[in-house]
């Protein structure tokens, strides 16, 4: 029998851009397996051109636990050898309960929750590094479900990054995308525009903004007509076409988004606060080039306080002012 593997990550948009690059990799080396991604519309673009490699969409709904059931059933139709759940939330369990009565094997990540709670607490804060025993960064527990599931190692994110080729413009090319989908997780938009502002002023640089809907779509267009040497990208491009642009960068200044992860799988170099978005967790996207510079081990009471999810601020909003100024960045 041909294996067949299926994976499933339906959300969020950061992590499946994490499982790009991973599961490519794994079914570029096994061109006699099968390979079904199973996540949301908009992130097929992010895994085509490899042969061995499918995509099924994966639209969530208001009656999202009767559709899980139902979509398992199509998943079973494939005749999987293997799942591999790489998300392990209640959808994605509801799928492996209904594989599991049609004798499919399934392997899922384990994520910690009772570490990530003592990280994350308002009171009696953990803050150490969580073992790597018990949580791994997000790419390599990915790895280690696909590897559950029958595949030879290929210690994918041990692999160094191919060196960036250097450009023959003397203009450096800035993206920034400044917001985030919660607002804990993003510095606060008007220090931004001035980051803005003052790269605006340098003639040898071009800066490229990212953002998506209406209300961001106006404040990038309003910062595009104000400042010289600015162009918005909102609502030009598709997802895919969006990355290949990314990949065009010399550096691209992010928000912990999704943009960040987009960023890192077009092996655009990321600046140093980028460490600090997942410290003490010791998290940081796949395959990340770090500016050096910038302080880890900066006290801030308020860390960890979200890892996933939004989080009440505990004074977020306050910490995030005070992490840098605008000349810093």
């Amino acid at each position: 029998m041909t294996k067949h593997i299926v994976i499933i990550r339906l959300s969020a948009l950061g992590d499946v851009a994490i499982a790009a690059p991973l599961v490519r990799a794994y079914a570029e080396a096994n061109p006699k397996v099968t390979f079904t991604m199973v996540s949301q519309p908009k992130m097929e673009s992010l895994f085509g051109g490899i042969p061995n490699l499918h995509f099924m969409p994966y639209a969530k709904s208001k009656n999202d636990i009767v559709k899980s059931i139902k979509f398992a059933g199509s998943i079973a139709r494939l005749k999987p050898t293997a799942v591999a759940d790489i998300h392990n939330v209640l959808r994605s369990k509801l799928m492996r309960l209904r594989l599991s009565l049609s004798g499919i094997e399934s392997h899922s990540l384990d994520k910690n929750r009772s570490a990530r709670r003592a990280l994350t607490r308002e009171k009696n804060k953990v803050l150490v590094p969580l073992p790597k025993e018990n949580i791994l960064q997000n790419k390599q527990r990915y790895e280690e479900v696909l590897v559950k599931c029958g595949l030879a190692d290929l210690r994918f994110t041990e692999r160094p990054l191919p060196p960036r080729k250097a450009g023959n413009s003397l203009v450096r090319r800035i993206g920034i995308a400044p917001f985030a989908a919660h607002k804990g997780k993003a510095w606060p938009v008007e220090y931004m525009e001035r980051v803005v502002e003052h790269l605006s002023k340098d003639e040898n640089v071009k800066v490229y903004l990212f953002g998506g809907g209406a209300s961001e779509k106006e404040i990038l267009a309003g910062w595009e007509s104000r400042f010289k040497g600015v162009e918005s990208l909102c609502g030009k491009f598709s997802l895919s076409q969006e990355i290949e642009f990314m990949r065009t960068l010399d550096l691209m200044v992010t928000m912990d988004s999704a943009n960040m992860h987009f960023a890192s799988f077009a092996e655009v170099p990321l600046p140093p606060w980028s460490e600090h978005v997942y410290s003490p967790s010791g998290e940081l996207p796949i395959h990340t080039q770090v500016f050096t510079g910038g302080d880890r081990s900066r006290g801030m009471p308020c860390r960890e306080n979200s890892l996933a999810a939004p989080a009440p601020s505990l004074a977020t909003n306050l910490a995030l002012k005070r992490i840098m100024s605008v000349s810093m960045v």
